[in-house]
């Protein structure tokens, strides 16, 4: 008699395998949001309940549709449940954006919607962006956040400017939306720009890019060097605090209170600073500004040799190998055999996902969101200079060491002196606000640096002014081969002078090994780590965990014992004889990672300057501003923005 056995039903199927056909249900492809597994919950009672509380299938989807190695690498592991948060999360910011920029609304929903503000889309697509090994790029550009994000600035920037004298304001949601332009532009988009639509955008940054009394380049002032603040320090300088009638106080003090961001964050609550505008729009402005070399039509009014100084043609080729990070467009064919001077330089875009050799998805196995780990530790550990804000952040995350060695090619931007303290004396931002109304211009900058570090706490440089580079007045520095020895006068108590002398070892950057970062969740987020969920106890739940903060892992590579990071450089000879000859000294503030230099000129005529600011993305950018370096830290002096970008030489 014949056997015959029914086959068996999808219900009846492990669960393993379940997951699996779910899975490819969710994610026929990479690109765009997962397909809606509803149907399918609701075909079988069972199924529901296999599949509706499944830690392992969301985290695969999540894994699959969306970078992952940032989180497990800040902060911790993640279970299930907080995977299929941000799962949820990612997905309803995405598709609201689709149906946003379908329509062109870029305004905030009705008052009783359920759907998110535009200033919490911004915050969350800057997450995503920081977060970012190449997948969600993809998914953004997916849901047309570029497009969206841009029209958002062009229309709504200036949005309340009517009742800010004109000018457009620092807040949140332009701050993150100007962010996440600069980390989705490409040098395609930037050329698909009419040069009307570029100019007008990059006028419509210009407030951030030259009123620096106005809006802050760093998390805190520049006058300060120990940070945070203790109460008596804060409260004295408070009191230092210059009320400027036109524009409002200075020294600029960010409030802590009205700049974070307090939501949750793979389940977690994540208080975030809001980032620097003044960043994003300079490096958007620089951009649109280092887009097209100079001509051979210009450059052939210069020298072909030098005859004593000033520029040649040579010099103003190798200007043009550094802008836009190497990658700027030419204005007329050029030879193959033109001679290059090195990669990168200038205002250097983010980097691009690298695809799998087959095509089939996003290679993630190089966790190109560690890049943009600093970036997210100050947003983590600045929240407020006074150090009121009660959060065991650990900071020394914010600067790398080693970051700041090399070659740095960049651009200064001026404002006419005339022109800078018009905008200083006068409340209303003028009706015509550009480049040429102005008299903004841009010179170059060179600057070949060394660290030197020291790890005892015992042999550290004493804080000094701002326009010495946070050195003490009198000091003096020789750098020999392995390090550099600084010497800072001393008054004794019986009114007798002593000469103080620290040395600080040269540091010289290792090649980076994979246990120095816990790096894509401990695996490497390849294809085959895509396609495995996680069945281990972080998917144990605990109802208490909702309300528990995000935590911070540290994030020091190898460098914990550093106490403190001078530079010392100057100018290689054939850019000194093009562009005048300096030498920089300066310190890294580890509260913020913030550099400050000195810029002393060979020429005493030239003056000092300081400049100060972060490195942006990786380490890439050199962005901030420069000012008059003997001026009063305490009242507002003449400065401006400056771009640079590390060159890789050959």
């Amino acid at each position: 008699m014949p056997l015959f056995f029914s086959p068996p039903s999808l219900c009846s199927l492990p669960l393993e395998i379940l997951d699996n056909i779910a899975f490819f249900v969710a994610c026929p492809t990479l690109q765009g949001p997962p397909v809606s597994l509803t149907p399918l919950l609701l075909s079988c009672k069972t199924l529901h309940e296999s599949l509706g509380n499944s830690a392992a299938l969301y985290t695969k989807i999540f894994k699959y549709k969306f970078s992952f190695s940032a989180i497990s690498r800040r902060s911790f592991s993640p279970r299930g449940s907080d995977y299929l948060f941000q799962l949820q999360l990612y997905t309803r910011v995405l598709k609201d954006v689709t149906k946003r920029a379908k329509t062109g609304n870029v305004g905030d929903p009705a008052p009783n919607s359920e759907d998110h503000s535009v200033e919490d889309l911004m915050w969350i697509l800057w997450a995503m962006c920081l977060e970012d090994d190449g997948c969600n790029r993809i998914q953004m550009n997916s849901a047309g956040v570029y497009h969206w994000v841009e029209a958002y600035v062009r229309q709504k920037l200036y949005a309340g400017s009517e009742k800010n004298n004109g000018w457009p304001i620092d807040n949140a949601v332009n701050a993150c939306s100007l962010h996440v332009l600069w980390y989705l532009t490409t040098k395609e988009r930037l050329l698909a720009e009419s040069p009307q639509a570029r100019d007008h955008f990059a006028h419509l940054l210009l407030p951030f890019v030259t009123v620096p009394y106005r809006y802050a380049s760093s998390f805190a002032p520049p006058g300060h060097f120990e940070l945070p603040l203790s109460a008596v320090a804060y409260d004295e300088a408070q009191d230092n605090v210059f009320s400027i009638p036109s524009h409002g106080p200075y020294p600029i003090y960010l409030s802590g209170v009205h700049r974070t961001w307090r939501q949750y964050f793979y389940s977690r609550r994540v208080p975030l600073t809001i980032p620097l505008i003044t960043d994003a729009a300079k490096l958007l402005f620089s951009a649109r500004r280092e887009l097209f070399k100079l001509s051979r039509s210009v450059i052939n009014d210069f020298p072909v040799t030098r005859h004593g100084v000033g520029p040649t043609q040579s010099d103003f080729m190798e200007l043009n190998e550094g802008l836009l990070g190497g990658e700027a467009q030419p204005l007329e064919p050029e030879s193959p055999n033109q001679r290059r001077w090195g990669k990168g330089g200038g205002t250097a875009l983010t980097q691009l996902p690298t695809f799998l050799p087959d095509g089939s998805g996003i290679d993630e196995s190089g966790c190109a969101s560690r890049h943009w780990d600093k970036d997210w530790t100050r947003l983590r550990s600045c929240l407020d200079c006074s150090g009121d804000e009660d959060l065991e952040i650990d900071n020394r995350g914010v600067y790398t060491p080693g970051d700041m060695s090399g070659l740095w090619v960049g651009r200064l931007y001026i404002t006419s002196e005339n022109h800078f303290e018009a905008l200083l004396s006068t409340a209303d931002r003028p009706m015509e606000f550009t480049e040429i109304s102005h008299g903004i211009y841009s010179t170059p900058v060179y600057m070949r640096l060394a660290e030197h570090v020291s790890t005892d706490p015992q042999n550290v440089v004493e804080a000094g002014e701002m326009g010495n580079g946070w050195f003490p007045n009198g000091m003096d520095y020789t750098v020999g081969n392995d390090g550099v020895e600084v010497t800072v006068p001393k008054v004794l108590s019986d009114g007798s002078r002593d000469i103080k002398r620290h040395f600080y070892r040269t540091f010289r950057s290792q090649p980076r090994r994979e246990d120095d970062v816990e790096c894509c969740g401990g695996g490497g987020a390849c294809a085959c780590d895509r396609e495995g969920g996680d069945h281990d106890e972080e998917d144990v739940e605990d109802d208490q965990d909702q309300d528990l903060p995000l935590p911070t892992r540290p994030q020091c590579r190898g460098s914990c014992n550093i106490q403190d990071v001078l530079l010392t450089g100057s100018t290689d000879e054939r850019h000194g004889k093009a562009w005048n000859h300096y030498t920089f000294h300066g310190r890294v503030r580890s509260w913020d990672g913030c550099v400050g230099l000195a810029r002393v000129p060979r020429d005493p005529t030239n003056g000092r300057l300081f400049f100060y600011g972060h490195l942006v993305g990786g380490g890439k950018n050199f962005v901030g501003n420069w000012r008059f370096a003997g001026s009063d830290p305490n009242m507002p002096a003449y400065e401006g923005a400056l771009c640079m970008g590390k060159r890789e030489e050959i």
